[in-house]
């Protein structure tokens, strides 16, 4: 049975708005959000709730989707450092409420599967790059531990239950819309004429543009992939330095040179690069922004125009 419906928790947010607008071309979208209004104006059916809530298992009776994407909770090491409470309420404990909301709504034809964005945190700092779905979880933040919990809960109700569930390890992911870690962090001090950064410049990540990233999961929902964990990235490492300097490029300030304050923030991996090999046998799809640069290129016009607007 194709997919008809899907259901996109915190479908205001930044992961959740792209997943929205890409997904709405093929299939009646269910938003849930905590403000008043769908914000974006992207759903055809729009309700208000924070999760984890009571009322959550009402909302999949009444619109009974084939497919739940959990975007809603938060998505911020540092936080995670400062308010652990917070932060597990957002995650484990509102995933383990969907989960039993799944649970009881089965028997109504196709279960419903659940698409949960895992982290890299999960990983830490690996011991080898690029790191595998295969390769230990060894996470270093309290989020890393959340999002571990989280796939934990997951493979119980699998086993036990036969929740059917798919499992994104995303690394950095970026794009218009995002309004905070470095890019944003970028343009800001860019603006103010100093940029100092955390760390050496030699830190890496894997990044993926969001866009990609939505374009992704409308590939996976059409291939029905399920019951499986999969990292998601561009599988190269870009550090910290060459990403400062393409914003600087892309920002029209080369005259300005980044500052590296030598120590980096709590809870940050030194290096990442994903092996996305499992990825691409099962969901290959083109990379709209696999240059960097490009991806780059196109945040700063969003900061810009954003910017003229304040």
């Amino acid at each position: 049975m194709p997919v008809k419906t899907v259901l996109i928790t915190g479908v205001n947010g930044f992961i959740g708005s792209h997943m929205a607008r890409r997904l709405g071309r093929d299939y009646q979208v269910v938003g849930l959000g905590a403000s008043s209004v769908d914000t974006r104006g992207l759903c055809q059916h729009y309700v208000q709730m924070m999760l984890p809530h009571p009322d959550f298992i009402q909302v999949l009776a009444q619109y009974q989707p084939e497919c739940c994407l959990h975007f809603a909770g938060s998505a911020s090491v540092g936080t995670s450092f400062a308010h652990p409470g917070v932060d597990f309420q957002s995650g484990p404990a509102a995933v383990f409420q969907i989960l039993d909301a799944l649970r009881q709504n089965q028997g109504n034809g196709k279960p419903c599967l659940f698409l949960f964005p895992s982290s890299a945190a999960v990983y830490g700092n690996p011991t080898k790059l690029p790191v595998a779905e295969s390769d230990p979880i060894n996470p270093i933040s309290p989020y890393g531990y959340h999002k571990s919990m989280s796939e934990k809960l997951i493979e119980e109700f699998h086993t036990i239950y036969e929740v059917p569930y798919l499992v994104l390890r995303i690394f950095s992911c970026y794009g218009p819309g995002l309004r905070k870690q470095l890019l944003w962090d970028l343009c800001r001090k860019i603006d103010s004429g100093t940029v100092e950064l955390y760390g050496t410049g030699e830190e890496t990540r894997d990044y993926i543009h969001v866009k990609d990233l939505a374009e992704l999961v409308a590939v996976i929902l059409r291939k029905d992939i399920r019951n499986t964990v999969l990292n998601v990235g561009n599988g190269r490492e870009v550090s910290t330095r060459t990403v400062a300097d393409s914003m600087l490029r892309a920002m029209g300030r080369e005259d300005l040179r980044p500052v590296f304050r030598g120590q980096g923030k709590t809870g940050d991996p030194l290096r990442w690069c994903c092996d996305c090999t499992k990825l691409h046998n099962l969901a290959h799809i083109k990379s709209e922004y696999a240059d960097i640069d490009t991806g780059i290129a196109q945040y700063a016009q969003w900061y810009k125009k954003e910017s003229s607007r304040a």
